[in-house]
């Protein structure tokens, strides 16, 4: 089997999942990355593991592997069937005589991430072969002619046809959870921050109050990236340079720190600069951020033995790790657009194997501004995709 993964689970929750189950720890695997990838010194290997990036290195090597079965990991890494890894991957899907995909987040963003995935599957027979068909056929674009509304007949129609291919277990039907709680702390903008912040939104320019330096958007997508930086609390001036502009949300990071105490905690950031005030305001934190191989492996180790406290990882880069352990508390200090990335990272600690009754998620958010939105349109984002879900399991039932 070859199996297409991010890189983190392809080094730590493959290996160590085969490893723990009786049923499954006889075979044998190998990572096809970095230094490991020569696999012709393993042709008898049972799993090859390779990452979406190594794909392209690994295509004209493929018949080499003489594989029978494709699983996806983590799917929606090929939802868009326009990007290079979906086309490459396009070209050998039917080398493979049983494919498999596997997501916790099969449709974060609509219906139309769907049709990259069901491809992998079935090479078009349900939702077609072309993403322009599978437009045409359920959604609408908008006056701008880039964005696409699902019609009123799309979900109970696309839900049909997908059905029969696809297997939706919750963990609630099926194994004792934990309760997921998620506690919104609002902070106050200062009054020169709100008016940055407002100039920056409604003016596209803005001159920061302690330096005077001029900060310029080009976009409306720009604006909105710099107002959710200024929500944070610092904002790119050029380039990779930063300045700070209030500490609201590292203040109120430090309280729930010292409402939690000494237990493990994860904290989740968006921007470098995130990151980078986090780790000099927390004491004893550790980054899993360009984190890989043994190091990867040992970091995960000591966080789950409750020797890390503090764990700051990006919102983008924990999908498919186990890192529940002692530790049920996650702090966001900035909320993504990106429902696949929030609850992937949410998946971390409200999963199979948490002892804790309850998982509290903080989320720190600023009035009055874009932060609140976010939030808004992920709750939109969940509740289509739930009832997707819900839809392929009335189909099972």
């Amino acid at each position: 089997m070859l199996v297409i993964a991010p890189i983190k689970p392809i080094y730590l929750t493959w290996p160590n999942e085969i490893e723990k189950w009786k049923e499954f720890n006889h075979l044998t695997y190998h990572i096809i990355h970095g230094k490991t990838r020569n696999f012709w010194e393993y042709e008898d290997a049972d799993i090859y593991l390779v990452n979406p990036e190594g794909m392209k290195w690994l295509e004209p090597h493929l018949l080499k592997l003489q594989c029978d079965v494709l699983a996806v990991d983590e799917s929606t890494k090929f939802k868009n069937s326009t990007s290079k890894r979906f086309k490459m991957l396009r070209r050998f899907i039917p080398k493979f005589a049983r494919r498999y995909i596997a997501t916790g987040t099969v449709c974060p963003n609509g219906l139309l991430d769907l049709f990259g995935q069901m491809y992998i599957l079935d090479e078009g027979h349900a939702l077609g072969r072309y993403i322009t068909h599978y437009r045409k056929k359920w959604f609408t674009p908008d006056w701008s002619g880039y964005n696409w509304e699902a019609n009123d007949n799309a979900m109970g129609e696309i839900t049909t046809a997908i059905a029969p291919l696809c297997l939706q277990l919750n963990a609630e039907d099926h194994i004792d959870m934990p309760e997921l709680m998620e506690t919104d702390i609002l902070v106050q903008l200062p009054p020169d921050v709100m008016k940055l912040y407002k100039e920056i939104e409604n003016e596209y320019i803005a001159s920061l109050p302690e330096t005077n330096t001029e900060l310029v958007a080009a976009s409306d997508a720009a604006a909105g990236t710099k107002c959710r930086q200024i929500c944070n609390g610092a904002v790119y001036t050029d380039g990779k340079m930063w300045e700070p502009v209030h500490n609201e949300k590292i203040n109120a990071l430090v309280d729930i720190l010292d409402q939690i105490g000494e237990l493990p905690v994860i904290l989740v950031y968006e921007f470098q600069h995130d990151k980078e005030r986090i780790m000099a305001a927390v004491e004893g934190c550790e980054c899993m951020t360009g984190v890989f191989g043994d190091a990867l492996r040992d970091m995960e180790h000591r966080f789950n033995l409750g020797m890390i406290n503090r764990l700051v990882v990006h919102a983008s880069g924990t999908a498919g790790l186990n890192l529940q352990g002692p530790c049920s508390h996650m702090v966001w200090l900035c909320m993504p657009w990106d429902l696949e990335a929030y609850m992937q990272t949410i998946y971390r600690l409200y999963r199979q194997g948490q002892k804790a009754t309850i998982v509290m998620v903080y989320r720190i958010l600023a009035e009055d501004t874009l932060d609140l939105r976010v939030v808004r349109i992920l709750k939109e984002k969940e509740e289509e995709q739930n009832e997707v879900g819900r839809r392929i399991a009335d189909y099972r039932r």
